[in-house]
């Protein structure tokens, strides 16, 4: 990978960080990079197309949508979020463990129902010590990795956290930590 296909990446992840569940429009990312790099309109794009296929098993790195088909969108995919954040060399935050382990709590006493909806989770939450105003942060990203199932409803120009549920691969993740 490039080092100007990491930097859509990270403009990416940043927007991520600022404002959880948003999708950046594709002409928009074009314009701005365009605008601040001496890059062509077509290299962005082709650097987009790229970060939007597997390669050699790996990717796609970001994930694109249509909204009501006039606008293409895009976001992280779980291969670009773990790529951003080095997932591989080493564990996720605290923090997000403990998330973790409370939406398994939640799987372990109903797996029919392992939803929680987000007052219950910010409670418990808060009980682990971690910031309600993360919270929406750090489960996007562990939706991002694939680690949390989540849904999200709108409210003007945002969506906001509505629920979340652990995945096999979130529980299979707790499990290898306790295994180490």
């Amino acid at each position: 990978m490039t080092p100007e296909q990491e930097s859509i990446l990270q403009i990416l992840y940043d927007q991520s960080k600022e404002v959880p569940w948003s999708l950046l429009i594709v002409d928009a990312l074009v314009e701005n990079i365009v605008n601040e790099t001496d890059r062509t309109e077509s290299e962005v794009r082709s650097d987009l197309e790229f970060l939007e296929e597997e390669t050699n098993g790996e990717g796609p790195y970001i994930i694109r949508s249509s909204d009501n088909g006039d606008r293409d969108t895009i976001k992280l995919s779980s291969d670009g979020m773990k790529y951003i954040l080095h997932e591989d060399d080493e564990d996720i935050p605290e923090d997000d463990q403990a998330i973790l382990t409370v939406l398994e709590e939640e799987y372990e006493e109903d797996p029919s129902d392992s939803w929680m909806d987000v007052s219950d989770l910010e409670t418990r939450a808060s009980n682990h010590g971690i910031d309600i105003d993360e919270l929406n942060s750090k489960v996007y990203q562990l939706n991002s990795l694939g680690y949390v199932a989540a849904n999200t409803r709108f409210g003007g120009s945002q969506s906001f956290l509505y629920n979340a549920a652990i995945t096999d691969e979130g529980r299979r993740y707790l499990t290898e930590r306790r295994l180490e």
